[in-house]
């Protein structure tokens, strides 16, 4: 029992074995959102300049084009502290991905450590209490261990998250300070931890609600004045809706854009994407909701997309959803019923729940049906109740907290080897999308991923040989992507792009219009469709082949790109027919777009002379 109470040598030895779990991420790409949050984000691209536009812009508007950032997604997003802090970082060592993921594993490896403190000082174990020092020691074993965070620690953007946790873990620790001690320096800490943690990312905020369980459950504080004591967060929230409200330009509503990939909830109906129904929809939220505790549960198998078409429209026919009803009423019960016996595994699961529901489109649509990065908040009133609910087993069976402590450690073995594991799969996007394939196989978004991965990864080869069997690959997932997303315009454009390497014109041209259609304005959509339908001309007239389908493919395209060549191979085209007078037109249109040009002029004058000589 030595052990259990040496916190010193716990807190280093929990803060080591975190940092070893994910060390094997520091070589690994950025990958995923990293472009939106470093690589591709302007403001982090400037270093210590972009501060200021971090801290007053909404936090895409230094990725996204669009004047209107705040307003992309639903309620906009303004988590500045990351990205403030992923500035420093650029300033200091540019985009070397090694010292991100640096930053990253030591952000979880500080979690790991304050979230124990945290259990010591909201359980404050006295030598005689076994139990409590066994549920801390277990609780904090079992968080630094779980599989699930993998995406959190792996992917640098999950620093968002992070930092959320790390700061309100340590707005309740300082809470629990300044009320101990009636210490008004540690209830301005609270306040500036709080505003740290939203500052971070909004899934921080029920933390307001979480804070007065704390006072009720580990200091015996009546209803009234738990509420009472928490006024230096209240304060921190209200500075938080302010700068919140001046960056986003007081656009908290912000748009749904009718695509299931920004709204999940959406199917197809008729050639329209329509919203589900309510009971498809609440239905598919307990589904979810289920999956989440499934995956604290056995974390098997894991992957970074759930986004649609990888969970279909779910019915309250299915046993699952029934399932998901019942644990959950169950454990709500249960919390409840734990109110006045203020026991600790009833306040881990008000802490999941009240953590969790934020993230659930519950309140607020979040974009995705979910994500094993929602988890990690809301994984540590998850990990309390099994400590305790641990804590209690252990007691019945004599008080022999060593050996179970002992069990508890050699049980850790499975979930730590496979979180090394699962960490090799971040280490770049083509490694995570092959990874995870498997498991997200309707997914539309992975599908285009994998694909434009292979796509830019075939034209880099050299090796024809290699090259063609990258795009075949490549043109297999994009096509996959358009039939289970047939509105996706990325998909669209990386599939005609794909097909057009592949010399396969006709569908290059299909998915190009296709894109176009979708967005007439992109530049990229329609240039990609005047080169199909050039070089698909150019296709058709070689050899006689069709030659009326080349003239249609070759007009078309002029009638977008109107550029020299094009004009140039129209004529060509018209001379291949006989047409001289219509080769010389159109060798004009090339003159007038460069004029002077000798190579031009002499050709033309050899038509016109052909012209007039089949004219006589």
């Amino acid at each position: 029992m030595q052990f259990l109470y040496n916190t010193r040598i716990q807190g280093l030895f929990l803060f080591a074995l975190a940092f070893l779990l994910y060390a094997n991420t520091l070589g690994h790409d950025f990958v995923l959102d990293d472009r939106m949050v470093v690589t591709e984000n302007k403001w982090v691209q400037q270093g210590l300049g972009g501060i200021p536009r971090i801290l007053t812009t909404e936090s895409f508007s230094g990725y996204l084009a669009e004047k209107n950032a705040e307003n992309t997604l639903p309620g906009g997003r303004f988590r500045p502290l990351s990205l403030v802090f992923f500035a420093l970082l650029f300033q200091l060592f540019g985009n070397n991905s090694t010292v991100f993921h640096l930053f990253s594993v030591l952000l979880f490896a500080a979690n790991g450590l304050l979230l124990y403190l945290f259990f010591l000082k909201a359980l404050k174990p006295a030598p005689e209490a076994h139990g409590r020092m066994f549920a801390v020691w277990a609780a904090s074993l079992l968080f630094v261990v779980h599989p699930v965070h993998t995406e959190v620690v792996a992917n640098v953007k999950g620093c968002d998250e992070q930092l959320a946790l790390l700061a309100g873990i340590g707005t309740l620790y300082a809470l629990l300070r300044a009320f101990d001690g009636r210490n008004l320096k540690w209830a301005v800490a609270a306040a500036l931890l709080f505003l740290a943690a939203c500052l971070s990312k909004e899934n921080a905020v029920p933390l307001l609600l979480v804070a007065p369980l704390v006072l009720w459950f580990f200091r015996d504080v009546s209803p009234g004045k738990s509420i009472a004591t928490v006024w230096p967060m209240a304060l921190a929230f209200v500075a938080y809706t302010l700068l919140r409200g001046v960056a986003l330009d007081w656009h908290f509503s912000g748009q749904t854009v009718n695509d299931p990939l920004n709204d999940p909830f959406l199917k197809a109906m008729n050639g329209v994407w329509a919203p589900f129904s309510l009971e498809e929809k609440a239905a598919t939220i307990f589904y979810t909701l289920f999956e989440y505790l499934r995956l604290l549960v056995w974390p098997w198998p894991l992957t970074h997309d759930y986004f649609p078409f990888t969970i279909e429209p779910q019915s309250f026919a299915r046993p699952v959803v029934i399932a998901g009803i019942i644990v959950h009423l169950l454990m709500l019960g249960f919390a409840v019923a734990g109110l006045r016996r203020q026991n600790t595994a009833s306040f881990g699961m008000l802490f999941y729940v009240l953590t969790l529901g934020i993230v659930a489109n519950i309140i607020a649509p979040v974009g995705v049906f979910m994500a094993e990065r929602f988890l990690f908040m809301p994984s540590v009133g998850f990990c309390l109740s099994i400590g305790a609910g641990l804590a209690g087993l252990a007691g019945r069976f004599g008080q022999k907290f060593a050996q179970a402590s002992i069990l508890v450690a050699l049980a850790a073995l499975v979930p730590a080897a496979t979180t090394f594991n699962r960490n090799k799969a971040w280490a770049n996007e083509e490694r995570l999308y092959k990874t995870d394939i498997d498991v997200s196989a309707n997914s539309a978004k992975l599908r285009n991923g994998l694909g434009t991965v292979l796509l830019v990864k075939a034209l880099a080869t050299s090796d024809n040989a290699a090259r063609q069997t990258l795009l075949e690959e490549a043109e297999a997932h994009l096509r996959k992507a358009i039939e289970l997303h047939p509105t996706y315009f990325d998909a669209l454009l990386a599939h005609g792009a794909c097909v057009f390497y592949l010399q396969k014109f006709d569908q290059s041209v299909a998915s190009y219009r296709g894109a176009v259609r979708l967005n007439p304005t992109d530049a990229k959509a329609k240039l990609g469709l005047a080169y199909a339908l050039r070089y698909g001309g150019d296709y058709y007239a070689a050899n006689n082949r069709d030659p009326e389908k080349a003239l249609s493919y070759l007009s078309e395209a002029w009638q977008i790109n109107p550029d020299t060549a094009i004009a140039t191979h129209i004529a060509g085209q018209y001379y291949a027919l006989g047409e001289m007078r219509e080769s010389a037109v159109w060798l004009e249109q090339a003159l007038n777009l460069a004029p002077g040009d000798p190579r031009l002029t002499v050709i033309l004058g050899k038509v016109r002379a052909l012209a007039t000589e089949k004219e006589k």
